[in-house]
Order: C-alpha cells, then sequence, then structure tokens
C-alpha cells in the first residue's frame, strides 16, 4: 500500500475506483503494527490516542466529524437497585485504576475510561441515530448479525457507504 496518509489513501481509492479492498484491525493488529509489519495512517476517534498520540484522527485528516470507536461496558438488568448499580460502578472503577490492567490494556490498543453510568447511557444513546442511519444505508438485515461471513458483509458495506461521503 502506497499510501501514508488519508489524504494519499483517498487520492489512491480516486484513481483506481474499485481496486482497493477493506480490513478493520483488532487487538492482533497492534502487535504488526509495533513491528512495523502493518502501516496505521489514522484513528477513527474524535481524539488523538493515548497508545499512538503521533497518529492523526481521520478529523484531523480532512474529515471533521469522523468517528467510529469501540466500547465497552458492564450492563446489569434493568430495575437493578441503585444502590447495587453504585456500588458496581465503583468496583469497575477500581479495577479500571490498576496499574497492571491499564498496562494490559494498553498493550491491546485499549483506553479504559471508567464514566458514569450516566455517561456512558450517553455514549450508547448518541451512536444510535449514526449507526441506524449506516443500516438503512448499506440494507443489513438483523437476522445478518451473526450470519457466517459478517465481516465480508461488513466490509462491503462500507465500501459502498465509504465512496459517498469520502470519495466525492
Amino acid at each position: 500500500m502506497p499510501a501514508k496518509s488519508v489524504k494519499e489513501l483517498v487520492a489512491l481509492a480516486k484513481a483506481q475506483p474499485g481496486a482497493l479492498t477493506f480490513a478493520s484491525g483488532g487487538s492482533g493488529s497492534l502487535p504488526l503494527v509495533r513491528d512495523g509489519k502493518l502501516r496505521t495512517l489514522a484513528a477513527t476517534s474524535l481524539k488523538r490516542s493515548s497508545v499512538a498520540p503521533e497518529l492523526p484522527t481521520i478529523a484531523e485528516s480532512g474529515y471533521p466529524g469522523f468517528e467510529a470507536t469501540i466500547w465497552m461496558g458492564v450492563f446489569a438488568p434493568a430495575k437493578t437497585p441503585a444502590t447495587i448499580l453504585r456500588k458496581l460502578h465503583l468496583e469497575v472503577v477500581k479495577a479500571l485504576a490498576l496499574p497492571d490492567l491499564r498496562a494490559k490494556f494498553g498493550e491491546l490498543g485499549i483506553e479504559p475510561v471508567g464514566n458514569s453510568p450516566d455517561e456512558f447511557a450517553a455514549v450508547i444513546k448518541s451512536g444510535i441515530p449514526r449507526w441506524a442511519k449506516v443500516i438503512k444505508e448499506s440494507g443489513i438485515k438483523p437476522e445478518e448479525r451473526t450470519a457466517p461471513g459478517r465481516s465480508e458483509k461488513v466490509a462491503r458495506v462500507i465500501a459502498r457507504i465509504a465512496p459517498a461521503r469520502f470519495f466525492q
């Protein structure tokens, strides 16, 4: 891949429509990046990653507002008493502050947050309209969530949607 920036990647995609393929990274990608076997072009979060602060965001690379992040959280059943939720939250925040755990997360490229239940709910709610649009525009059906070949389907969806937003 000759592109060394998002700008160069977009130019390459425009010059060679349909010639590029898509893959997304996971925890197994980070060692490849560290070993120089895989090149990263930008972070998909709104802010630079503390794991790779030298890496610009896609927004900084000329596409303001771009954000596509993965989050994890702890959930409890509806109507769980508030006292139990507070205790659970405090214990999770304590665990996330442990140096060994933070180091392990850092090795995996994960930045623990430990925000409040209300803040986490706001993160979830803010993503619903954005991802609903992606789902609608791509034609993804609920039964396809666990179907074999899901990652290939997602790659095709992104390939169809990305040109509409980035390559015009």
